[in-house]
């Protein structure tokens, strides 16, 4: 970026010492100039480990970094903040966040903390070192739930330092850091990341569409180690005790994000190696006292073993005694491994902790308010709210950023927020399968203005007052929306309501994904899967013309191939993980870029890449010239056929068969004749085995899979949609499948088959084969039923209320966009870098449409509609000289009238 070329290796990494060797720590960080006028221009580079919130004079910036898989470099994001900035006082604010990442052998990757440098004016110039501030963020720093990567949040309002972002600043005594790594050592290394950081937008407000109250607590127990061992690698142990009037057996449900084990009588009754997500579970109870006894090996910060017991009355005491404390006695650490603990061990300790059971001292809220009865008692716009009381609150659509709650309470004061980014309705409010959205205030008295960290995808909240001391007054819910710097966005309306809402929800789906903050802090790894971004990609550059995008990704991929075969998934962490499944897409996607941008270049530095997986590929075919990888991908049944060492798969050779085809195209561009004439020879060889060996004769069907000559899942949807993508079926099997899986619009499909990957892909198949209105009889039936309302996204699937949320694996990002513009307002690439353009009007589909869009050359437009007369008017203008070949029948080029701008001219396809 212009103006920030002198910021570049200067500087430190800088952090607290204490909290160096502390996994999950917050730091608040600042420095504080002045300006003597109103700033012109001003450039910030900043980058973290393991993540940054970036706010300048109190408003929120960005956040980041994109975690990147090198173990050598640190992303690095880049912003202009000359808008941010005032005459006077400034304050350039940041809470970092940092958790340890090791190689393999112990050594730790990179250094704690945030590095920053930034210029105004190019008068004033700042980089971290020892003069910027410090304050311990301990107000962030608890017990909390974990689930799929994610953590529940927390928030100290009482010890969050005041005004400490502003100009202000507050009355607090701030450190100066006294742990500084200069940048240059291997692991202290930066690198721009390719894409324009993300930026918050705007606020938009929470509308309230019920309050209502808490009718019956849940009965929780929660046993929280890390309170009284500080979290590590050590098994700690709790026992507690309790009453039963008779024998009995009694429901409890478990959950835990670190591996523990449970057991009632001495009896195991749950052993847990991962997160429980809340199983319920069986105690068997005597007549009497009933020993509880628990072991796990708590890390830093670990929730515990929180118990949601059925009864309603039950109260885990600490000793046999209905007088002694409710809660456990804990002991440890123990100088043994957790899977030599037994239920008979007796804890004998002299200093034994007691863990309060109580409410007030839950680290998982969300299933406090899960499994605890609430009664909706109204819409009222109620301002005052008791303990208990709730309110139940909607987006206007999906968004992506940081929520932020205003509320004036009294010091101590517990308010929880849950996070939903699905559908809500009155009578279901509390979705059981968002647990890891529930966020905690504890709040300080008068006002508090909480916000959270991370950015969530919301569409509804809800805002739950768990312990006050008296009135709650609500001030309010918004997000702050983070958004990628999009400019040219296209646009597209046709007569047809139904594409306008499929293309409304693409493109916001589209725009939250390229605002999505790839990370590895929390999670060991954080895939970007190949074929997403693949997708993903496409719709952001006919939608809103980023053809940066898709270099960068595609870079990032070609980037991270490994030398000894290993070939990974496209992943922003240091953990590669093989996805040979989708290698098929890879010179797809390199074709795609060479048509978009024109620039035979992209082919001729890919080529090594593309060499290299061919040579990877052809080592693992046998002797008949079938290969035998494994398919990972697009929710493949779950059957042992596919992962059997024996069986020839239909989808993998057909994918295969497509990868040769695409590769052959690309030698082809490069004039390598010889070396695509060798790709179509083993494309053939392997489409005739795969006839051979996998095609049922009989039904004119392939089978999923062949081993020791016996056909395995004969006339499946995912090996047959394979078999046409790869180029092998017949015009005849084509039509055949399409009649099999797609024979009415209320036909069920087949779990594989419902998902968006392949949706995309036939499609893509069907339209380039001429087959449009199959296509869109596909398009209407696999994504008008996803559609989530007015939300802004897509359903799960066709028949749940669960909405998709923003990620880049399982198809969750992939939209039809780019199938309106081509084929309902009927543009094509005709040449590559849109030199010429194919026209082709979906008038089966529409009576008009309208597209603008944005190429590498310039800006396009084109219009139609049908006349009363039923003749055709077309108008195509483009800021650039653009040629455009109608493809439409002689009777309808007769009857069509052309609207030309001046750099437009029509050709026919003999020219």
């Amino acid at each position: 970026m212009a103006g920030d070329g002198g910021l570049w290796n200067h500087g430190n990494w800088i952090w607290k010492r204490a909290l160096a060797d502390r996994p999950d720590s917050f730091l608040f960080l600042r420095k504080r100039f002045s300006l003597e006028h109103p700033a012109t221009e001003g450039h910030l580079l900043i980058s973290a480990n393991s993540a940054y919130l970036l706010m300048i004079n109190d408003q929120v910036v960005g956040f980041g970094p994109r975690a990147t898989g090198s173990d050598e470099y640190s992303n690095v994001d880049s912003y202009e903040i000359g808008y941010y900035l005032r005459e006077g006082i400034n304050t350039v604010g940041i809470i970092g966040y940092y958790t340890f990442r090791y190689e393999n052998n112990g050594r730790l990757l990179h250094p704690a903390g945030v590095w920053c440098s930034f210029s105004v004016d190019d008068a004033i110039r700042c980089d971290t070192d020892e003069t910027w501030e410090v304050y311990p963020a301990d107000c962030f720093s608890a017990p909390r739930h974990r689930a799929g990567g994610l953590f529940s949040e927390f928030c100290d309002m009482r010890i969050v330092p005041r005004m400490w972002r502003s100009a202000g600043g507050g009355v607090e005594h701030w450190f100066h850091p006294d742990y500084i790594v200069p940048v240059g050592d291997y692991g202290t290394r930066l690198r721009r990341y390719p894409q324009g950081a993300s930026t918050v937008n705007e606020s938009v407000r929470f509308h309230r569409i019920g309050h209502g109250v808490l009718q019956e607590k849940a009965n929780c127990s929660q046993i929280e180690f890390s309170r009284v061992c500080g979290g590590g690698n050590s098994v700690t142990a709790a026992e507690g005790y309790l009453f039963c009037a008779c024998d009995c057996e009694m429901p409890v449900r478990f959950f835990a994000d670190d591996s523990f084990r449970f057991f009632c009588n001495a009896e195991e009754v749950a052993v847990e190696r991962s997160v429980n997500t809340g199983r319920p579970r069986v105690l068997s109870l005597k007549r009497g006292w009933n020993r509880l006894l628990a072991a796990q090996k708590p890390m830093r910060n670990s929730m515990g073993i929180l118990l949601i017991f059925q009864d309603h009355t039950t109260v885990v005491r600490s000793q046999p005694d209905e007088d002694a404390p409710a809660g456990w006695l804990s002991d440890g650490p123990l100088r043994l491994p957790m899977c030599e603990f037994s239920g008979k061990m007796k804890l004998g300790h002299a200093e034994r902790v007691l863990i309060p059971a109580g409410e007030e001292y839950l680290t998982d809220p969300g299933s406090f308010w899960q499994f605890s009865r609430l009664e909706i008692t109204g819409k009222d716009e109620i301002q005052t709210l008791q303990e208990g009381d709730f309110l139940l609150l909607k987006l206007p659509r999906t968004i992506y950023g940081f929520p932020r709650l205003e509320i004036e309470a009294h010091a101590g004061d517990v308010v929880d927020v849950i996070l939903f980014s699905e559908l809500l309705s009155d009578k279901h409010p509390l979705p059981s399968q968002l647990r890891e959205n529930t966020h905690t205030v504890i709040c300080r008295e008068g006002v508090n203005g909480m916000q959270t960290f991370h950015p969530h995808e919301c569409l509804g909240a809800l805002v739950a007052v768990r312990r006050a001391s008296g009135k709650v007054n609500y001030g309010g819910l918004e997000v702050e929306e983070l958004t990628a710097p999009l400019s040219s966005e296209a646009f597209f309306h046709c007569s047809n309501d139904d594409f306008n809402r499929l293309w409304e929800t693409g493109r916001r789906v589209t725009r939250r994904a390229a605002a999505f903050v790839p990370r590895c802090d929390v999670m060991e790894e954080h895939n970007y899967s190949l074929i997403d971004c693949y997708m993903h990609s496409v719709n952001m550059m006919l939608v809103f013309g980023d053809y940066e995008c898709s270099s960068a990704l595609l870079r990032e991929f070609l980037e991270g191939q490994l030398e000894n075969g290993n070939i990974p998934k496209l992943t922003f962490s240091a953990h590669f993980v093989p996805q040979i499944g989708q290698l098929f897409i890879l010179p797809v996607w390199l074709l795609h870029n060479y048509q978009i941008f024109g620039d035979e270049g992209i082919l001729r530095r890919a080529l090594p890449h593309l060499s290299q997986l061919e040579e990877y590929l052809n080592g693992r075919l046998d002797e008949h010239g079938l290969i035998n990888f494994p398919l990972r991908f697009g929710a493949v049944a779950d059957n042992p056929i596919y992962h059997h060492p024996r069986a020839i798969l239909t989808a993998s050779n057909a994918l295969y068969c497509r990868f040769l085809l695409s590769a052959a195209e690309v030698h082809k561009c490069l004039g390598e004749e010889e070396a695509a004439e060798l790709c179509m020879r083993r494309c053939r060889r392997t489409a005739k085995q795969l006839c051979d060996t996998n095609l049922d004769r009989e039904s004119g069907f392939f089978a999923a899979a062949s081993c020791d000559g016996e056909l395995i899942l004969p006339e499946d949807f995912l090996a047959n949609f394979c078999t046409i993508y790869g180029g092998i079926a017949s015009e005849e099997q084509i039509g055949n499948f399409l009649k099999k899986f797609f024979p009415t619009v209320t036909t069920a499909l087949p779990e594989c088959a419902r998902h968006p990957y392949w949706y995309w892909l036939l499609l893509e198949t069907l339209f380039g084969l001429g087959r449009h209105n199959e296509a869109f009889g596909i398009l209407r039936r696999c994504w008008l039923r996803r559609l989530g309302g007015d939300s802004g996204a897509w359903r799960l699937a066709d028949d749940e209320a669960l909405l998709e949320k923003v990620d880049f694996s399982e198809g969750v990002t992939v939209s039809p966009n780019v199938f309106l513009i081509r084929d309902v307002a009927g543009v094509r690439i005709g040449r590559p870098g849109h030199e010429l353009i194919f026209f082709c009007p979906g008038t089966q589909q529409a009576e008009g449409a309208e597209t603008s869009f944005s190429t590498v050359r310039g800006r396009i437009h084109v219009k139609w509609f049908k006349t009363r007369s039923g003749e055709l008017d077309v108008t195509i203008d483009s800021s650039y000289p653009l040629k455009v070949v109608p493809e439409m029948s002689p009777e309808m080029l007769a009857t069509t009238t052309f609207r030309l701008g001046e750099s437009v001219t029509l050709h026919n396809l003999v020219e």
